[in-house]
């Protein structure tokens, strides 16, 4: 997943640089999971690259949380399918670890 963060100022936008942003996944099996969670860069961009396995879907997008002067937002979600034929799917996050995600019907 890639996107940036901005900062409305008036009529212009500008980068929020070095701020947290989570990418979200969900499903109806199991709710809302954070996959990872990455910092903007001096540009405000972010990128996070999730591995899956097995099958099943889900919709991902990107939230970033507020802080004391912001509200929070969230990206659209993205709807995504895993069309492998295994029966659970596995969502490798960025510390390499494994969490587990049920198929969904």
């Amino acid at each position: 997943m890639t996107g940036k963060l901005g900062q409305q100022h008036g009529r212009a936008w500008r980068a929020y640089a070095h701020r947290l942003v989570g990418v979200v996944w969900y499903n109806s099996a199991q709710g809302v999971n954070i996959a990872a969670v990455v910092k903007t860069n001096a540009s405000g961009a972010f990128r996070e690259v999730i591995k899956f396995t097995g099958s099943g879907s889900a919709k991902m997008f990107a939230l970033y949380p507020g802080d004391k002067t912001h509200l929070y937002s969230a990206s659209n979600q993205i709807r995504f399918t895993v069309g492998q034929a295994t029966p659970a799917a596995r969502l490798y996050g960025q510390d390499g670890s494994a969490r587990s995600w049920p198929a969904s019907a």
